[in-house]
């Protein structure tokens, strides 16, 4: 989903690849983005909902528009 599983998965999984979920309209959610850019970071892919979640997903972090 987001916020504490994407935590887990980054800090706590033994995995080739690790995928986080973004569920909501990211600008709404109201997390601390330089916080879950670190997170972000180290994803190898990032999965929304929707196609407006991937847009506001991207408005705030285009850095990682291809994840």
């Amino acid at each position: 989903m987001h916020g504490a599983p994407n935590y887990y998965v980054i800090e706590k999984v033994n995995a080739e690849k690790k995928i986080l979920w973004i569920h909501n309209d990211y600008k709404k959610i109201g997390f601390n983005q330089e916080f879950e850019k670190k997170y972000f970071e180290q994803a190898d892919h990032i999965v929304t909902i929707s196609d407006s979640c991937v847009e506001s997903f991207v408005d705030v972090f285009p850095e990682f528009k291809e994840k």
